[in-house]
């Protein structure tokens, strides 16, 4: 019996375990340009109980562990970060004017006096995300910040909840926008 690569790391393997023990593979050629390694059972189960395997792999456990353990702080960390942002987003006053007014004015910005409907909408909403939020600490400020996928989903909601509040007939355009967001 045989078992893949994704099979020895289901059963604790690191790469770096599987470079330094794994037994002789055999490669199988799955398509044209696929293929894939076979361990033999056996031989994985010989090496795992074998001392040098399992210093090993206690090693990589408490790494692993540790690496998991800093994550786990810096993410907490960055969270109350972004908690005061969404804090201050909620505090933003978008000024009240007709639609008819941003539509304008969106327009000289683009150049673009043919443009209608969703499109301009659009182009609305982007121009409050940019004018009158804290926008750009969202992809910059945050450029490598542990656990910021995850909080700038957060972000975006509060940006397009605001908004909503001050601008309903934007509910379009702040709906595909939420959607097309990473």
């Amino acid at each position: 019996m045989h078992i893949t690569k994704t099979d020895l790391k289901e059963r604790g393997w690191t790469e770096s375990l599987i470079s330094k023990f794994a037994p002789e593979a055999e490669r199988k050629q799955l398509t044209k340009t696929r293929f894939c390694y076979l361990y033999n059972l056996a031989e994985v189960e010989s090496v795992e109980q074998s001392e040098p395997f399992l210093a090993a792999k206690n090693k990589a456990s408490k790494r692993s562990q540790s690496a998991n353990k800093a994550v786990l702080s810096k993410q907490e960390a960055n969270k109350k970060k972004f908690n005061l942002l969404i804090e201050e987003i909620n505090g933003v006053e978008l000024p009240q004017r007709e639609m008819q007014y941003w539509h304008k004015l969106v327009k000289r910005q683009h150049d673009a006096n043919d443009v209608e409907g969703k499109v301009l909408n659009r182009w609305v909403f982007n121009h409050f995300r940019h004018e009158y939020f804290p926008y750009d600490i969202q992809y910059h400020d945050a450029k490598g910040l542990v656990g910021k996928s995850q909080h700038i989903k957060a972000v975006q909601k509060a940006i397009a909840e605001v908004t909503l509040k001050y601008y309903p007939e934007l509910e379009r355009a702040i709906r595909e926008y939420l959607e097309r967001c990473p």
